[in-house]
């Protein structure tokens, strides 16, 4: 179980890491601290739920150890979640941009088009 726990705590070090590199390439300040606000949250969730998997593994028929360990395990993962929400955000603003561009750019073409368009007298057809 600690094992685990260490390992898990291996993991989050390193997105602990990415999350505060992608802080510091941000020109956005309120970016930055939600990032590094993200960054301590998860670390200090996955520190709690590394001390509760020792005292639970140091009294394993200990229900408040394992209700404990319980606890502790779902902060990661909420964690987890925050800073991942805004690297979701920050993926899901860049595709709309991009969808934006190319709708400017198609507006643009269609109005250039319809300029250039010599009108047409409707046929008659007998």
């Amino acid at each position: 179980m600690v094992r685990q726990a260490r390992q898990l705590a291996q993991a989050t070090s390193s997105l602990v890491g990415a999350i505060r590199g992608e802080a510091e390439g941000h020109s956005d300040s309120d970016m930055q601290k939600r990032l590094l606000a993200a960054a301590r949250l998860l670390a200090d969730a996955t520190a709690n739920m590394v001390e509760a998997a020792k005292g639970c593994a140091s009294s394993p028929n200990d229900s408040e150890q394992q209700k404990r360990l319980r606890n502790a395990t779902e902060d990661p993962r909420a964690a987890t979640n925050i800073a991942a929400s805004d690297a979701l955000k920050k993926k899901l603003i860049r595709r709309l941009e991009n969808a934006a561009r190319r709708t400017a750019s198609a507006t643009t073409q269609l109005i250039n088009a319809s300029k250039n368009a010599t009108p047409t007298k409707p046929r008659n057809i007998n």
